[in-house]
């Protein structure tokens, strides 16, 4: 198996593209992940993943209704594409098992990530609607959003989806907010929207983000707070399956790494230090290519690996 994400340029231009590669293994499967695919008038088009989730409509999408686009954090091809490109390689090899045929997938990052915009396209599609950034708000329920709490820089996310959730909330909050006619069901609510936000606002930023955890998620609100570093790394839910765990690495000593995501019973894994620079040249060059020590010298000494 080939995996690569460089531009459809560049493989053909070093000699190493699925034509060229075939010819010495004909049952390879190969895979390309650019930014736009391997074909059509944008092929040739080379970027990153923020240009990607642009591309795509994330960015129009993102943000709030009265400022200028936001981008979505970081590079968000980056996190999606790579979930078909499994799914694809695993298709390519089933098929190659079965029939001891290779072949190549042209996998474009775009469109992955317009997958994830269905809905948006489907409104369109049906009803003519165009999607806009609407900040924290969500188009059907109300409240639901992001907080101020007590402290600096601390928020909370609270959602109320349905009327137990409501009620919940509305007792905690106190006052007059179960009785008042604006907020009496989720229409209303969705209507008085910016009313609401304010209300609840007033009230969780008199709050600690733990109280107000643990006071709305006793009622049944989906509730938690805007979780900072520091948050994650004092997590008990997440030190209690210990996904922070010390490593020791040859040059920086200890430091901390995430375990894996996924428990396996009989084979759970244990992380260990990334490798150094040239670590394994020997073990490469020397076991897996069978070359000489002569010869890895003269590489050496060509500056062609250290």
């Amino acid at each position: 198996v080939v995996v690569e994400n460089f531009s459809p340029r560049a493989m053909k231009a070093w000699g190493f593209d699925y034509r060229s590669l075939r010819e010495r293994k004909p049952d390879l499967v190969m895979l390309s992940s650019s930014l736009s695919g391997a074909t059509g008038p944008e092929a040739s088009l080379a970027g990153y993943g923020t240009m990607g989730s642009a591309l795509a409509g994330f960015g129009f999408l993102t943000g709030w209704p009265d400022r200028r686009p936001a981008a979505p954090y970081m590079a968000y091809t980056d996190y999606v594409a790579p979930r078909f490109a499994v799914a694809a390689l695993l298709a390519a090899l089933e098929h190659r098992r079965r029939t001891g045929i290779g072949q190549y997938i042209d996998l474009s990052q775009a469109e992955c990530s317009i997958h994830f915009l269905g809905s948006t396209l489907l409104d369109y599609t049906v009803n003519g609607r165009i999607a806009r950034a609407r900040g924290n708000d969500d188009r059907e329920i109300a409240p639901s959003g992001v907080y101020p709490a007590r402290g600096r820089d601390r928020w909370i996310a609270i959602a109320a989806p349905d009327a137990m959730a409501w009620q919940g909330l509305a007792r905690e909050v106190g006052g007059d907010l179960e009785r008042d006619p604006r907020f009496a069901d989720n229409a209303s609510r969705l209507e008085n929207r910016r009313a609401l936000d304010a209300r609840l606002a007033a009230w969780t930023i008199r709050h600690r983000v733990e109280d107000l955890e643990a006071r709305l998620q006793s009622v049944s609100v989906p509730v938690h707070r805007v979780s900072t570093p520091e948050d994650a790394f004092d997590d008990p839910q997440l030190a209690a399956r210990e996904h922070f765990r010390w490593i020791e690495h040859p040059e920086l000593g200890p430091v901390p790494c995430e375990a894996m995501r996924a428990r396996l019973s009989a084979t759970p894994g244990r992380p260990g230090p990334c490798p150094t620079l040239g670590q394994h040249n020997a073990d490469i060059l020397g076991g897996v290519l069978a070359l000489s020590d002569e010869e890895i010298t003269e590489l050496v000494i060509a500056g062609a690996i250290e």
